[in-house]
């Protein structure tokens, strides 16, 4: 088998699928300059315009070998068949060689309409490759600082997921999808990522209600109180004060085994509330611990609820909170005491709902993750 032969043969199981037919051509013909030009002069010689055809055939053949390829390839290869189907049309039909150039012509245009195909493909998959990296861009951009609002991590969330979509898209058979399964792994860290943040992130939403909620009851106390609507004088017992405290600890020391927890931009404040709470806690244990016939002025005015400054376990509260001390500045109210802490907590509190700007409804992370599915 001559050189041509060999090759033509090497050629019709190299392509992958593309199924290129590819008659054979003489040793003369395969080593012949190009005679692409003759396309354009309408009086050749057919027989040159046959040669000529079978020259670019075997020349879009040989351009095809082992894919995939880049879209220039494709394209090039599909011209150099557009350009022999045009020489083989253009041969008379009162010619010797016309009945070579119709058998040729119906090969021609099946390898053009697949090298057509992979090109179409290719291009398409370049197209798709292009468009989940600037979604990939655009999550990026919207996930890079961590204090963003939770709609900022969902939209993030759906940038990568559609990405990852598009990635999923692309056929094994192009060029493009060697990239693709390469972003691929990027793509879905980045996923497990965010979806950790986001899942952290409706925690702190929850919690954050949790203790609004709270913050806002312990505030309506004393109104409640001084209008006569509480039995306590303080409005509330001190062992649901206490269950109430130890229950908002557990919760915050819960959110914090989570990772980044500590690192939120509103924990602090919920650390300082809970401080703010326990100082109000020590307080009245301080109140309750003390002896009546140690402090019995303690129990003279029993609307106040005085509490002995010295019975104190941190006496800095007094001046921390900016509590108001009796006259000789030994004592202070429990009550009065008491709503001026959680008058502080809740402003520590709202402070920190604001900063998370929107607190919407609490829903699985996957429900967001997944809503491109469903759209």
């Amino acid at each position: 088998m001559n050189r041509a032969l060999l090759a033509i043969a090497v050629l019709m199981g190299a392509i992958g699928g593309i199924g290129l037919i590819v008659l054979p051509i003489s040793q003369q013909t395969a080593s012949s300059p190009e005679l692409a030009a003759s396309s354009s002069t309408k009086d050749v010689n057919p027989t040159e315009n046959l040669t000529a055809a079978r020259q670019l055939a075997w020349k879009a053949a040989k351009l095809v070998q082992h894919p995939p390829h880049a879209v220039d390839t494709w394209r090039e290869a599909r011209l150099y068949w557009r350009q022999a189907i045009r020489l083989l049309e253009a041969v008379p039909a009162k010619t010797s060689t016309f009945a070579q150039a119709q058998e040729l012509l119906k090969t021609y245009r099946k390898n053009y309409t697949a090298i057509d195909d992979r090109f179409t493909q290719e291009q398409t998959a370049r197209r798709t490759l292009d468009i989940s990296e600037d979604l990939a861009w655009q999550a990026a951009i919207s996930g890079q600082h961590p204090s963003h609002p939770i709609k900022s991590w969902q939209y993030a969330s759906r940038r990568w997921q559609e990405a990852i979509v598009l990635l999923e898209s692309i056929p094994v058979t192009t060029s493009a999808h060697k990239t693709a399964q390469q972003k691929l792994v990027t793509y879905r860290q980045n996923v497990a990522t965010i979806r950790q943040r986001l899942a952290l992130e409706l925690k702190m939403i929850a919690l954050m209600r949790q203790f609004s909620d709270n913050a806002a009851s312990l505030n309506r106390l004393s109104v409640q109180a001084l209008s006569r609507l509480s039995l306590d004088q303080v409005g509330i017992l001190y062992e649901d004060y206490a269950a109430l405290v130890q229950r908002l600890k557990g919760q915050l020391d819960q959110v914090a085994a989570q990772p980044g927890a500590t690192q939120h931009p509103v924990y602090p404040a919920l650390t300082r509330a809970i401080a703010d709470y326990e100082a109000g806690l020590q307080l009245w244990q301080a109140y309750l611990n003390q002896p009546r016939e140690t402090f019995p002025s303690v129990y003279d005015d029993l609307l106040e609820q005085y509490v002995s400054i010295a019975a104190l376990t941190d006496p800095s509260v007094v001046q921390r909170y900016r509590l108001n001390p009796s006259k000789d500045g030994k004592q202070i109210s429990l009550k009065y005491s008491l709503w001026e802490i959680w008058r502080y907590a809740n402003q520590r509190i709202q402070t920190a709902a604001e900063q998370m700007t929107e607190l919407p409804a609490v829903t699985h992370p996957n429900a967001n993750l997944e809503e491109h599915a469903e759209n």
